[in-house]
């Protein structure tokens, strides 16, 4: 299989597999996602301006995609009103 999730079949065609979507994700691509640095996503973070609370995974910190669209959508709401909502 390649990167891109495709292989070969025995005929020479493309199969595309399918490509999962994270279910958890990293400071950076929150910040790709928002457009804004990886910085700033902690600096939200430790100020109670991003909503969702990320979970620890040993020594990483991950954010639920699903959370963070629902956040969004939302309105992006402080933690404490989005802790309230939950």
């Amino acid at each position: 299989m390649s990167e891109r999730g495709t292989d070969r079949e025995a005929g020479g065609q493309e199969v595309h597999a399918p490509v999962a979507e994270p279910l958890l994700v990293d400071a950076a691509s929150v910040g790709a996602m928002f457009g804004i640095s990886r910085n700033m996503v902690w600096k939200l973070h430790s100020t109670g301006r991003l909503g969702p609370l990320p979970v620890r995974l040993g020594r990483c910190t991950r954010w639920r995609l699903c959370e963070l669209r629902m956040w969004v959508e939302a309105g992006c709401p402080t933690r404490d009103q989005w802790l309230q909502q939950g």
